[in-house]
């Protein structure tokens, strides 16, 4: 005769229900890290082959190559007495702020402490 399995309180079967749901996740947390060092490393290699070709459109992805400056601070303390002397409040919040710097730097108003980088990204639609 098997022996019965005693029967778990509420509040241990939602621990175990938790406990499973918590394993589950952090496998596919595993996998899709995984992945997405895989699509990391293909995006590479598909902006490297690109060359000078924009947009590349194939029956179910879009790859776009998008350039965009991001700006490094080399000296925050020229940044923060920038921003106190002219009144611009807006450049640093809780972190120094790319729009409030790219209007200036587009402006031809040289920020203290500021240079900027191209970047290449790209953007990948998939269809259907």
């Amino acid at each position: 005769m098997a022996k019965k399995k005693p029967e778990l309180s509420p509040v241990d079967a939602a621990v175990e229900r938790l406990m499973a749901a918590v394993r589950k996740r952090k496998e596919a947390d595993a996998v899709a890290a995984q992945l997405a060092e895989v699509e990391r490393a293909a995006r590479e290699d598909v902006l490297a082959l690109m060359g000078t070709t924009r947009s590349l459109t194939y029956d179910a992805i879009t790859v776009t190559r998008l350039v965009s400056t991001v700006y490094r601070i080399d000296d925050w303390d020229a940044v923060f007495a920038f921003a106190k002397r002219k009144g611009n409040d807006d450049i640093v919040q809780r972190r120094v702020s790319t729009e409030a710097i790219r209007a200036r730097m587009e402006r031809g108003v040289e920020v203290p402490g500021v240079t900027g980088a191209q970047v290449e990204s790209l953007r990948v639609t998939l269809k259907g």
